[in-house]
Protein backbone atom coordinates (compact mmCIF):
# COMPACT_ATOMS: atom_id res chain seq x y z
CA UNK A 1 0.00 0.00 0.00
CA UNK A 2 1.20 3.61 0.56
CA UNK A 3 4.33 4.08 2.64
CA UNK A 4 4.11 5.98 5.91
CA UNK A 5 5.44 9.52 6.06
CA UNK A 6 8.15 10.49 8.55
CA UNK A 7 5.41 11.47 11.02
CA UNK A 8 3.94 7.93 10.82
CA UNK A 9 0.96 9.26 8.87
CA UNK A 10 -0.32 8.51 5.36
CA UNK A 11 -0.47 11.19 2.68
CA UNK A 12 -4.05 11.51 1.42
CA UNK A 13 -2.83 12.55 -2.04
CA UNK A 14 -0.52 9.54 -2.31
CA UNK A 15 -3.34 7.27 -1.18
CA UNK A 16 -5.69 8.81 -3.75
CA UNK A 17 -3.16 8.17 -6.49
CA UNK A 18 -2.39 4.63 -5.33
CA UNK A 19 -6.08 3.70 -5.22
CA UNK A 20 -6.44 4.82 -8.83
CA UNK A 21 -9.54 6.95 -8.33
CA UNK A 22 -10.65 8.87 -11.43
CA UNK A 23 -12.12 11.67 -9.35
CA UNK A 24 -10.21 14.85 -8.78
CA UNK A 25 -8.51 14.76 -5.41
CA UNK A 26 -10.57 17.58 -3.88
CA UNK A 27 -13.88 15.98 -4.92
CA UNK A 28 -12.69 12.53 -3.86
CA UNK A 29 -11.53 13.79 -0.48
CA UNK A 30 -14.75 15.63 0.35
CA UNK A 31 -16.91 12.67 -0.65
CA UNK A 32 -14.87 9.87 0.91
CA UNK A 33 -14.18 11.57 4.24
CA UNK A 34 -17.90 12.19 4.65
CA UNK A 35 -18.70 8.61 3.64
CA UNK A 36 -16.12 7.21 6.07
CA UNK A 37 -17.15 9.74 8.76
CA UNK A 38 -13.58 10.93 9.25
CA UNK A 39 -13.00 13.92 11.52
CA UNK A 40 -10.11 16.34 11.61
CA UNK A 41 -7.78 15.85 14.60
CA UNK A 42 -9.17 12.37 15.35
CA UNK A 43 -8.45 10.89 11.92
CA UNK A 44 -6.35 13.37 9.99
CA UNK A 45 -4.56 16.71 10.12
CA UNK A 46 -4.14 19.37 7.45
CA UNK A 47 -0.75 19.86 5.85
CA UNK A 48 0.79 21.20 2.63
CA UNK A 49 2.83 19.52 -0.06
CA UNK A 50 5.12 21.90 -1.95
CA UNK A 51 5.59 21.09 -5.65
CA UNK A 52 8.77 22.75 -6.92
CA UNK A 53 8.19 22.28 -10.67
CA UNK A 54 5.16 24.57 -10.56
CA UNK A 55 6.21 26.50 -7.48
CA UNK A 56 2.79 25.85 -5.94
CA UNK A 57 1.63 24.49 -2.61
CA UNK A 58 -1.01 21.79 -2.84
CA UNK A 59 -3.13 21.07 0.21
CA UNK A 60 -2.62 17.58 1.55
CA UNK A 61 -3.90 15.70 4.59
CA UNK A 62 -2.01 13.47 6.98
CA UNK A 63 -4.14 10.40 7.71
CA UNK A 64 -3.80 7.99 10.58
CA UNK A 65 -3.17 4.40 9.47
CA UNK A 66 -6.69 3.36 10.51
CA UNK A 67 -8.26 6.26 8.60
CA UNK A 68 -6.23 5.40 5.48
CA UNK A 69 -7.43 1.80 5.74
CA UNK A 70 -11.04 3.00 6.10
CA UNK A 71 -10.75 5.00 2.89
CA UNK A 72 -9.10 2.12 1.04
CA UNK A 73 -11.81 -0.32 2.13
CA UNK A 74 -14.64 1.80 0.74
CA UNK A 75 -12.89 2.62 -2.55
CA UNK A 76 -14.58 1.12 -5.60
CA UNK A 77 -11.45 0.72 -7.73
CA UNK A 78 -9.46 -2.46 -8.38
CA UNK A 79 -6.97 -1.42 -5.72
CA UNK A 80 -9.80 -0.98 -3.24
CA UNK A 81 -11.00 -4.52 -3.97
CA UNK A 82 -7.44 -5.79 -3.49
CA UNK A 83 -7.41 -4.26 0.00
CA UNK A 84 -10.77 -5.82 0.85
CA UNK A 85 -9.67 -9.22 -0.45
CA UNK A 86 -6.42 -9.01 1.53
CA UNK A 87 -8.29 -8.13 4.71
CA UNK A 88 -10.71 -10.99 4.18
CA UNK A 89 -7.76 -13.35 3.77
CA UNK A 90 -6.31 -12.13 7.06
CA UNK A 91 -9.65 -12.65 8.83
CA UNK A 92 -9.96 -16.17 7.40
CA UNK A 93 -6.44 -17.08 8.51
CA UNK A 94 -7.03 -15.57 11.94
CA UNK A 95 -10.16 -17.69 12.39
CA UNK A 96 -8.10 -20.76 11.57
CA UNK A 97 -5.38 -19.71 13.99
CA UNK A 98 -2.80 -19.22 11.25
CA UNK A 99 -2.35 -15.62 12.37
CA UNK A 100 -1.96 -15.17 16.12
CA UNK A 101 -2.27 -11.79 17.78
CA UNK A 102 0.11 -10.47 20.41
CA UNK A 103 -2.71 -10.65 22.98
CA UNK A 104 -3.34 -14.30 22.18
CA UNK A 105 0.33 -15.18 22.68
CA UNK A 106 0.36 -13.38 26.05
CA UNK A 107 -2.85 -15.15 27.07
CA UNK A 108 -1.32 -18.52 26.13
CA UNK A 109 1.81 -17.77 28.14
CA UNK A 110 -0.36 -17.10 31.18
CA UNK A 111 -2.50 -20.14 30.46
CA UNK A 112 0.40 -22.57 30.22
CA UNK A 113 1.47 -21.60 33.74
CA UNK A 114 -1.74 -23.04 35.21
CA UNK A 115 -2.92 -25.61 32.69
CA UNK A 116 -0.49 -28.27 33.91
CA UNK A 117 -2.85 -28.97 36.81
CA UNK A 118 -5.27 -31.79 35.99
CA UNK A 119 -8.05 -29.99 37.90
CA UNK A 120 -7.79 -27.09 35.46
CA UNK A 121 -7.85 -29.43 32.48
CA UNK A 122 -10.99 -31.07 33.85
CA UNK A 123 -12.57 -27.66 34.38
CA UNK A 124 -12.09 -26.73 30.73
CA UNK A 125 -13.39 -30.11 29.57
CA UNK A 126 -16.55 -29.63 31.66
CA UNK A 127 -17.03 -26.15 30.21
CA UNK A 128 -16.70 -27.57 26.70
CA UNK A 129 -19.22 -30.30 27.55
CA UNK A 130 -21.69 -27.72 28.88
CA UNK A 131 -21.30 -25.67 25.70
CA UNK A 132 -21.69 -28.74 23.44
CA UNK A 133 -24.85 -29.69 25.34
CA UNK A 134 -25.38 -33.22 23.99
CA UNK A 135 -24.33 -35.98 26.37
CA UNK A 136 -25.10 -38.73 23.86
CA UNK A 137 -22.75 -37.46 21.15
CA UNK A 138 -20.20 -35.82 23.43
CA UNK A 139 -17.55 -38.53 23.76
CA UNK A 140 -17.45 -39.52 20.09
CA UNK A 141 -17.44 -35.87 19.02
CA UNK A 142 -14.59 -34.89 21.34
CA UNK A 143 -12.53 -37.98 20.44
CA UNK A 144 -12.88 -37.20 16.74
CA UNK A 145 -12.07 -33.52 17.30
CA UNK A 146 -8.90 -34.26 19.25
CA UNK A 147 -7.89 -37.27 17.16
CA UNK A 148 -8.05 -39.70 20.10
CA UNK A 149 -8.39 -43.42 19.46
CA UNK A 150 -8.82 -45.73 22.44
CA UNK A 151 -7.55 -48.81 20.61
CA UNK A 152 -4.38 -47.00 19.53
CA UNK A 153 -3.75 -45.81 23.10
CA UNK A 154 -4.24 -49.33 24.49
CA UNK A 155 -1.79 -50.81 21.99
CA UNK A 156 0.74 -48.04 22.57
CA UNK A 157 0.63 -48.62 26.34
CA UNK A 158 1.18 -52.36 25.88
CA UNK A 159 4.38 -51.59 23.99
CA UNK A 160 5.74 -49.67 27.00
CA UNK A 161 4.49 -52.35 29.40
CA UNK A 162 1.58 -50.48 30.95
CA UNK A 163 -2.12 -51.26 31.28
CA UNK A 164 -4.76 -48.90 29.93
CA UNK A 165 -7.01 -47.32 32.57
CA UNK A 166 -8.30 -44.15 30.89
CA UNK A 167 -7.29 -41.69 28.19
CA UNK A 168 -5.73 -39.17 30.54
CA UNK A 169 -3.59 -41.85 32.18
CA UNK A 170 -2.57 -43.14 28.75
CA UNK A 171 -1.56 -39.69 27.53
CA UNK A 172 0.39 -39.02 30.73
CA UNK A 173 2.51 -42.04 29.88
CA UNK A 174 2.75 -41.56 26.12
CA UNK A 175 2.66 -37.81 25.46
CA UNK A 176 1.78 -35.72 28.51
CA UNK A 177 1.77 -32.42 26.64
CA UNK A 178 -1.16 -33.66 24.58
CA UNK A 179 -3.17 -32.93 27.73
CA UNK A 180 -2.25 -29.26 27.36
CA UNK A 181 -3.42 -29.26 23.76
CA UNK A 182 -6.69 -30.94 24.69
CA UNK A 183 -7.36 -28.48 27.52
CA UNK A 184 -6.78 -25.42 25.34
CA UNK A 185 -9.02 -26.85 22.60
CA UNK A 186 -11.71 -27.50 25.22
CA UNK A 187 -11.41 -23.93 26.52
CA UNK A 188 -11.62 -22.31 23.08
CA UNK A 189 -14.51 -24.51 21.96
CA UNK A 190 -16.40 -23.56 25.12
CA UNK A 191 -15.91 -19.92 24.09
CA UNK A 192 -17.55 -20.57 20.74
CA UNK A 193 -14.40 -20.53 18.60
CA UNK A 194 -14.20 -22.52 15.38
CA UNK A 195 -12.75 -26.02 15.40
CA UNK A 196 -9.93 -24.96 13.06
CA UNK A 197 -8.97 -22.07 15.32
CA UNK A 198 -9.16 -24.13 18.52
CA UNK A 199 -7.03 -26.91 17.05
CA UNK A 200 -4.41 -24.52 15.71
CA UNK A 201 -4.08 -22.59 18.98
CA UNK A 202 -4.11 -25.86 20.91
CA UNK A 203 -1.14 -27.07 18.86
CA UNK A 204 0.69 -23.80 19.58
CA UNK A 205 -0.05 -24.11 23.31
CA UNK A 206 1.43 -27.62 23.32
CA UNK A 207 4.60 -26.37 21.64
CA UNK A 208 4.87 -23.56 24.20
CA UNK A 209 4.36 -25.99 27.06
CA UNK A 210 7.12 -28.25 25.72
CA UNK A 211 9.45 -25.27 25.33
CA UNK A 212 8.74 -24.10 28.88
CA UNK A 213 8.90 -27.67 30.24
CA UNK A 214 5.59 -27.28 32.04
CA UNK A 215 4.96 -29.89 34.73
CA UNK A 216 1.76 -31.94 34.48
CA UNK A 217 0.45 -32.64 37.98
CA UNK A 218 -2.67 -34.43 39.19
CA UNK A 219 -3.80 -32.17 42.02
CA UNK A 220 -7.36 -33.47 42.28
CA UNK A 221 -6.78 -35.44 45.49
CA UNK A 222 -4.07 -33.23 46.94
CA UNK A 223 -4.68 -31.96 50.47
CA UNK A 224 -2.57 -28.89 49.68
CA UNK A 225 -3.28 -26.41 46.91
CA UNK A 226 0.06 -26.16 45.11
CA UNK A 227 -1.02 -23.24 42.97
CA UNK A 228 0.65 -20.00 43.95
CA UNK A 229 -1.19 -16.75 44.62
CA UNK A 230 -0.71 -15.47 41.08
CA UNK A 231 -2.11 -18.68 39.59
CA UNK A 232 -5.15 -18.59 41.87
CA UNK A 233 -5.88 -14.99 40.95
CA UNK A 234 -5.40 -15.93 37.32
CA UNK A 235 -8.16 -18.54 37.51
CA UNK A 236 -10.50 -16.47 39.69
CA UNK A 237 -10.35 -13.45 37.42
CA UNK A 238 -10.43 -15.60 34.27
CA UNK A 239 -7.52 -13.67 32.83
CA UNK A 240 -6.87 -16.57 30.51
CA UNK A 241 -9.80 -15.35 28.40
CA UNK A 242 -8.00 -12.13 27.46
CA UNK A 243 -7.02 -12.07 23.82
CA UNK A 244 -8.40 -15.53 23.12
Amino acid sequence: MVELESNSKVSARKLHKWLGSKRKFVDWWDFKTEQAELKEVNHYSVGHKFVTSYNRAYEDYHLTEDAAMDLALIEGTKRGKQVRDSLKSVFDKTKKGEFVSHKTVLALLKLTKIIGFISVQEKFEKEHFAYFNDKYKWHSYRNDLLGMNKMYLEEALLIVGKKYRNKRQALMSLDKYELVRHAVVDLLMSLGKTEAYALSIGKLAKEMAIEQKISIYDDRKATIDFRNWEQKEFMNKKDYLLGM
